[in-house]
């Protein structure tokens, strides 16, 4: 078991040393890397890595999103939300909801798919992921009004999408409950 772990610690050495000469030569922007190095190693071309190692590792993705929330966080600055907060929640809620109200269209009426599976689904559309547009903003260096309000945006959304998605989950719960046959 130990030279198992040893294993996988030199691979990921090994495969972060190959990605940064990658990088540095082929001049890839900085977070495509790290999927490019898990799909190859991954179990879907290499198998280096094989599935059930990956699926005892749910945690991680756990940790990653919780660091990227608290990245997302330290762009809300009272002054720059004071000066553009109204704009950032009429986006951010049209967005979120919009989207939302088309996935639900789409999955219930034109693909005909059951009703707590549509509002489940539908709620999980608003979510976006933060990850590409924070790096993508570092990366470039941007700065201004617009990257003010679209990292607001981006921030609220995961707020918005996540009380969707509660409302939702409690909604399709109670769906089934009152359209399954009593047992």
């Amino acid at each position: 078991m130990r030279a198992l772990v040893e294993n996988y610690i030199l691979l990921f050495f090994v495969t972060a040393m190959l990605g940064w000469v990658m990088e540095v030569v082929c001049k890839l922007i900085q977070f495509h890397r790290f999927i490019n190095r898990g799909f190859l190693i991954g179990p879907y071309c290499l198998n280096l890595v094989p599935g059930n190692v990956i699926d005892g590792m749910d945690f991680i993705a756990d940790i990653a999103l919780a660091f990227i929330a608290f990245s997302t966080g330290e762009f809300f600055k009272f002054d720059t939300l004071k000066k553009s907060g109204g704009k950032v929640m009429v986006i951010t809620v049209f967005e979120a909801i919009l989207a939302s109200v088309l996935v639900f269209i789409v999955t219930f009426f034109v693909l005909g798919l059951e009703l707590n599976f549509s509002i489940v689904l539908a709620a999980l559309a608003s979510a976006t992921a933060p990850a590409s547009t924070v790096m993508t903003i570092r990366q470039t260096h941007a700065r201004g009004d617009f990257v003010d309000t679209l990292l607001q945006v981006v921030a609220l959304d995961d707020v918005v999408g996540l009380i969707e998605y509660s409302v939702a989950i409690s909604l399709a719960l109670a769906v089934s409950v009152t359209v399954s046959p009593a047992t």
